[in-house]
Parts: C-alpha cells; sequence; structure tokens
C-alpha cells in the first residue's frame, strides 16, 4: 500500500528516506478484564493521546504511520468503549478514535508477537497518575525491605566472621584507594543512537548521534575526575541495540544509567528548550530526572520543559535502576542546532548533567552533619 515518508539531505551528500510504520490492522479486546486496542503494525511507533469531552473520546496518535487500506468504524461490544474508527488523519499521522461511555488512559505500550499492545485503563488521566503513584509506592516500600533484610543477613554473616578473626582499629578505618565526591559510584553514560543510526538530523546536517557523543565523553571525564567509575555504551560511532544499553548498565552493576540525547518535534516552532524523561516505574527515576533537569537548565539557561513520563521507550522499560533519559536541547531548531555543534556548548551541557548526577547522590546519601 501507499507508504508515508520523509526524505533528509546528509551533510556530506547523499539523501536518507525514511519510511512510514504500516498498520495493517486494528482490533479492541479484553484480556484478563482490562481493556486493550491490538495493532499490526511493522514496528511501534510513537503515540501521542489527546483526551476529549461531551462526548467523551480518546483520540490516539499514531506518528509516522500510515494505514494499509481505507478508513474504518465499528461498533464495539463493550462496556466503556461504544465504537473504534481509524483513519490517516495526516500524511504522518494514523489516528484512532474511541468513543467512550466512561474515561479511559493510556497505561501501557508493549510490543510481542507481532502485535503492538495498548493497555488502557479505566478512568481519568489524573486516576491513573495516582494509581501508577500507588504502584511506585508499593514497589518501594518491597525493595527497602528487601533491601533492610539483605544487609541485616549481611551484618549478621559479618559479625560471625569476624568472630573468628581480630580487626585492628586502623584495618577498620582504611579508606577507599579512590578518591573524591563520587567516590565508589557506578555510573553508565548512553550516548543516544550510532553508527547506522544517526538520531535526528538538524536543518544544517547536524548528527544526534554525534552530539549525543561529544557531551558523553565530557560528562566520562567529569565523573571520572570525581572519583566515579565510568562505563559508556558506546565510545565511538557504532551501532548498539536499544534492548542491549540497559544490559550493559546491568552488566558492571552500575548505580544510575543516565542517556544522551538531543531532541527533535515536528513543529519547528515550539520546538526549543530542555527537557528530561523518565519511566514512572521507579520513583528513584524520577528524582535522577529532576536533579539533572534542575542542573542542566541552570547551566544553560535554555527554555524548561521540565519533566516527562515515558513508558514507551527501550531504555528506560529495560532498567532496573535509577535510569534518565536527557534531551539536551532540539536539534531541529536552527539556533539550538548550532549550540549543539559548539564544543563550549557540548561541555557546558556535560558540566550541568556531572551536577545533576552529584546532587542526585548528595539528596540520596546525604552527608552526616
Amino acid at each position: 500500500g501507499s507508504t508515508g515518508y520523509q526524505i533528509t539531505p546528509w551533510p556530506e551528500g547523499g539523501l536518507e528516506v525514511e519510511f512510514n510504520y504500516q498498520l495493517l490492522e486494528v482490533g479492541f479486546q479484553r484480556f484478563d478484564g482490562v481493556p486493550q486496542i491490538l495493532l499490526q503494525v511493522t514496528d511501534e511507533p510513537t503515540i501521542e493521546t489527546i483526551h476529549l469531552v461531551e462526548p467523551s473520546r480518546l483520540v490516539i496518535d499514531l506518528h509516522n504511520t500510515s494505514l494499509i487500506g481505507t478508513a474504518a468504524e465499528f461498533s464495539v461490544n463493550d462496556p466503556v468503549v461504544r465504537r473504534l474508527r481509524v483513519s490517516q488523519n495526516t500524511p504522518a499521522i494514523t489516528r484512532i478514535v474511541l468513543e467512550l461511555n466512561e474515561p479511559l488512559t493510556l497505561w501501557e505500550v508493549e510490543s510481542r508477537d507481532g502485535l503492538c499492545i495498548l493497555t488502557l485503563f479505566e478512568g481519568t488521566k489524573e486516576q491513573a497518575e495516582a494509581r501508577r503513584a500507588e504502584i511506585a509506592a508499593e514497589q518501594a516500600a518491597a525493595a527497602a525491605a528487601a533491601e533492610a533484610e539483605a544487609r541485616a543477613r549481611e551484618a549478621a554473616a559479618q559479625a560471625e566472621s569476624e568472630g573468628e578473626r581480630e580487626t585492628s582499629v586502623e584495618d577498620s578505618t582504611t579508606p577507599r584507594s579512590s578518591t573524591g565526591i563520587l567516590a565508589g559510584k557506578v555510573v553508565m553514560i548512553d550516548p543516544g543512537h550510532g553508527g547506522s543510526d544517526p538520531g535526528a538530523i538538524g536543518p544544517y546536517g547536524t548528527f544526534e548521534k554525534d552530539v549525543n557523543l561529544a557531551i558523553s565523553l565530557y560528562l566520562g571525564e567529569f565523573l571520572k575526575s570525581a572519583g566515579a567509575e565510568v562505563y559508556l555504551t558506546r565510545s565511538q560511532d557504532v551501532y548498539v541495540s536499544i534492548f542491549e544499553r540497559p544490559q550493559k548498565a546491568h552488566d558492571v552493576s552500575a548505580d544510575i544509567l543516565v542517556s544522551i540525547h538531543a531532541n527533535a518535534y515536528l513543529d519547528q516552532r515550539v520546538a526549543r528548550g530542555t527537557e528530561t524523561l523518565y519511566n514512572p516505574k521507579q520513583e528513584r527515576n524520577k528524582l535522577l530526572a529532576q536533579a539533572i533537569q534542575t542542573e542542566l537548565v541552570a547551566e544553560l539557561q535554555l527554555y524548561d520543559l521540565g519533566l516527562r513520563q515515558r513508558t514507551d521507550l527501550a531504555v528506560l522499560n529495560g532498567s532496573q535502576i535509577p535510569t534518565a533519559l536527557v534531551e539536551v536541547a532540539f536539534i531541529n531548531h536552527p539556533e539550538e542546532e548550532v549550540l549543539l555543534r559548539a564544543p563550549g556548548f557540548q561541555e557546558a551541557a556535560a558540566q550541568g548533567i556531572y551536577n545533576g548526577i552529584v546532587r542526585y547522590f548528595a539528596e540520596q546519601n546525604p552527608k552526616e552533619e
């Protein structure tokens, strides 16, 4: 079928043609009593939702997606959803509209067995956010209990071991070999994109992957100087799978994972500023994101877009440690692209992110007075 596309010139010659995802079929079901939309689509697109009232509707926009076939509309035998319709709203957006008896909110998105599954929450957006907060609090309490139990077992084992040998005061107060404000901390830095994946491309031909790597290398040096043990998911222009990135952090027992990106929106008139993304499944994700966003905005003095929850990004979903994805500035805004190309700005961005990491660890582990 006819598929939308976008052509972008490369800075050193050549063209990049990006084809839309293809939406082949849309269905609705309840799985274990939970409403779901099933999409047969070639890959998981970026999804945006709009809530409308009087009458109540949930609008789901699939970005960079082409509907294969004609628009469709059908009734749904469900107590909450009356009808579902799907159409090509713009050349780049396929729109799904649910006509509702009661409010529905997009809860999570996952892809498996060739399907993209949109799980829905029966309630308003505010009720969904309240429920997420409850779940995060429950998970944090369970994690704290497990950590306390592990520490108790470790203390008991240590006490038993020390009963078998004498330990001098000098031995027990020997300092770590590394020094600095972040001594003992392990940080994984993730320069977004790379290799065959250039990321977004600015109007002057700047590749996002190059900006991300430059900022990450500066950040690594700042962290090492503060005594941290630093790893990068890539230190060169190579491709690394989005699923492999969080696994690399787990393999080295990192304390945090920070992914570095440059932003890009379709509407360039409003595409400017700094924002930080996080997955709300853990409260510590938000705390890390907030610390970085605060310090980065203070350093760069760009427009503060704040924090944004994302539950559809593999780097955030696949990580079990505190993780934040930093969108330093908009590469498709001409003025901010010029900044992103400048080594001085790249170093300043790294300084702001570094300050945020220091702030996060200080707030999580305050020193005793």
